[in-house]
């Protein structure tokens, strides 16, 4: 039986469940055309009839809010919704209507609030703030909320920060925002900001007076995230606004540790600048040149070895930045640090030395190999206690 012939007014005048009915006791198999006509039958219609929804939901102007106000549906105005889980104020945010949003304001919308009850952990600011909707956060302070507020955890400039909204965090500056204000893990609107590259925030920020050395629940620094993830310029900023470059995490990692290890030679060069210690030790034992080598990072090991780096340090389990390179079959590595008398006779805890440490199905294997069994073999001759001169080519 083909139901082509019946019209979306046939639809949008009959209940969802009555319809579902009528197909299910007549219809075999629906024809493309009627297909494509349910398709285009207005969603907004559809949805507010089977959910009950009030016309502030879908209204575009503060006329139509006027209207369903007129009709009596004031009631539902700070009312979340069955489906959506919004009231009608989130309806307006999210779709960035600043006519409406107003409107609602106007006639006692609830700029505070929170609808976690409904599965969601925010409010209205922190839900226009999400969405970078700078005038909409501004219309919602005007109107009553606070943007100190910490629903969900997360404070409004935080949110502003790590989403990259300049203009939001400049209105937050100007509102009086406490821009030390940290999320549920203590991170700070200039840590996001310093950790995602966001230098005109990290300026703005800066230039305001916020702590460069607060810290969050893993002890980390602006400057610990900047170093990590390449940000130069940034790094540059928070050493010239009094970071301290020399403090260290919950794991005792430093900024320079973590510039070595993600191989920021330029970094590391800023930090030794300003006073970095090279030869610190984390948690395990490493020291930044021990990271450089784990990590591949010949030209920052090569700058750390010049800077005085001690190049036969050992970790807590004994292993140093010689078999730290073997390891990861690094020929060019190992030939710059037994250039700079790297020991390869020293033994970790377990009594290995680097020979042991060889990648057996590394591409080098061989070369280093018969690098290190050659210092071997010069070791051998000159018996007496004063450590062979080998000259690494």
């Amino acid at each position: 039986m083909r139901l082509s012939f019946i019209t979306q007014s046939t639809i949008i005048h009959h209940s969802h469940h009555a319809i579902c009915h009528h197909f299910h006791s007549q219809v075999v198999s629906f024809p493309q055309t009627f297909i494509l006509s349910v398709s285009r039958v207005d969603q907004n219609i559809v949805l507010k009839h089977h959910h009950h929804m009030s016309d502030l939901y879908t209204a575009t102007t503060a006329a139509q809010v006027e209207e369903a106000l007129a009709r009596g549906e004031g009631e539902k105005i700070n009312k979340a919704g069955e489906r959506p889980f919004l009231t009608p104020l989130f309806e307006a945010i999210k779709n960035n209507n600043l006519e409406v949003v107003d409107s609602l304001l106007n006639h006692g919308a609830d700029p505070n609030l929170n609808v976690s009850a409904r599965g969601l952990s925010e409010g209205p600011i922190h839900y226009a703030a999400e969405r970078g909707h700078t005038e909409i956060v501004e219309r919602l302070v005007r109107g009553g909320a606070n943007i100190n507020c910490l629903q969900g955890g997360v404070p409004v400039v935080v949110i502003a920060a790590s989403g990259g909204f300049f203009p939001l965090v400049e209105l937050c500056i100007s509102l009086g925002a406490n821009l030390d204000a940290t999320d549920s893990q203590e991170l700070t609107a200039l840590m996001y900001a310093s950790e995602k590259g966001f230098i005109n925030i990290v300026d703005r920020l800066l230039a305001s007076g916020v702590d460069v050395n607060v810290k969050d629940q893993r002890e980390r620094t602006a400057l610990m995230m900047a170093s990590e993830y390449g940000r130069s310029d940034i790094v540059d900023r928070l050493l010239a606004s009094g970071s301290d470059v020399n403090a260290v995490d919950e794991n005792k990692t430093t900024a320079l540790m973590s510039a070595s290890k993600g191989g920021h030679l330029n970094i590391v060069d800023n930090l030794v600048a300003k006073g970095a210690q090279i030869n610190l030790h984390d948690h395990e034992g490493s020291n930044a040149l021990m990271l450089a080598c784990l990590h591949n990072h010949n030209d920052v090991a090569e700058r750390l070895i010049s800077l005085g780096s001690e190049i036969n340090a050992q970790d807590e389990e004994g292993t140093t930045a010689l078999m730290l390179a073997c390891g990861v079959d690094n020929v060019e590595l190992i030939r710059l640090l037994l250039k700079h008398d790297a020991d390869p006779l020293m033994k970790d805890h377990e009594k290995k030395k680097a020979r042991d440490y060889i990648d057996e199905d590394g591409d080098n294997n061989e070369e280093i190999s018969a690098l290190l069994l050659g210092f071997h073999l010069l070791s051998f001759l000159f018996h007496f206690n004063q450590k062979p001169k080998l000259t690494i080519r």
